[in-house]
């Protein structure tokens, strides 16, 4: 049992060495910029989204505009019996 309790406390030691603790800082800090860039990913993907579906909306109403438009001058030309 002493065997096991000591190693446990070397092990515990080994993580508070100044090398470890630089370690643990460099992947939490690599982490940190994974998820920094992958935010910037997703955010520029929702951007660009955003964008085509706005166009595809102008498109839609720019059509049923010129439809409408269309459709009125019919009017005026057809004369109505």
């Amino acid at each position: 049992m002493a065997g096991k309790t000591g190693q446990r406390n070397s092990a515990s030691q080994a993580s508070t060495t100044p090398e470890a603790l630089e370690q643990s800082f460099k992947q939490a800090f690599q982490i940190f910029v994974a998820l920094l860039v992958a935010t910037a990913i997703f955010a520029s993907i929702k951007h660009l989204i955003s964008r085509h579906s706005q166009r595809l909306l102008n498109r839609k109403q720019a059509i049923a505009a010129e439809k409408q438009a269309e459709s009125e001058l019919l009017e005026k030309i057809t004369p109505t019996p």
